[in-house]
């Protein structure tokens, strides 16, 4: 899933060469929101990993309920990243092309939960996705409940059903994970 997060990057107002200020819009006025913002993550914690900054990016960003292929998992929420105290990585899920041969195709995928937080946390896990019928992605376990400073493994199972996928469009599908934990949800788009 590219990319990986969207950020603000249209009418920004941006200092210009000798001097006065424009308005620009692109790429390059997005992608300094996402460095500063993974530049806090790293002073808050200076241990993490790119992954870990990563996760914290993704996994509290915002919907903004459009395709995760145009989104990633959403646009940057800088005091959710802060605040998150609880990650999960990888920050996205890929299992790869399934081949249409086999009726019936599986894969899995191991994700690390991780809490970064001062007390312990019960992470609830759920899948909203737009699998065909007979698709489905399990997860297990679909809870987990770490001590501060702890990681555990979740197992995310994706199952296809090529049969209605073919009347559709194959390959076509999408969705997140979702982690429940104090009421905040964390996201991990597949």
């Amino acid at each position: 899933i590219k990319p990986d997060v969207v950020a603000p990057g249209v009418g920004i107002v941006s200092t210009w060469l000798h001097g006065g200020s424009q308005s620009l819009s692109g790429t390059s006025m997005a992608t300094p929101h996402v460095a500063g913002v993974a530049a806090l993550l790293l002073e808050l914690h200076p241990g993490w990993t790119p992954g870990s900054v990563k996760a914290a990016l993704m996994n509290t960003a915002s919907d903004l309920s459009i395709d995760p292929f145009q989104q990633g998992a959403g646009r940057i929420d800088a005091l959710a990243a802060g605040r998150s105290g609880v990650t999960l990585e990888p920050a996205s899920l890929s299992f790869g092309l399934a081949p249409t041969a086999s009726p019936v195709w599986a894969a899995a995928e191991t994700l690390t939960v991780r809490n970064d937080s001062t007390a312990a946390r019960v992470i609830d896990l759920s899948v909203v996705s737009n699998l065909p019928p007979g698709s489905a992605l399990a997860v297990s376990p679909a809870s987990v409940a770490l001590a501060p400073g702890e990681t555990g493994s979740v197992i995310a199972t994706l199952s296809l059903d090529h049969a209605p996928m073919v009347a559709s469009a194959p390959y076509a599908y999408a969705g997140e994970l979702r982690a429940s934990v104090d009421g905040r949800v964390l996201r991990v788009p597949f």
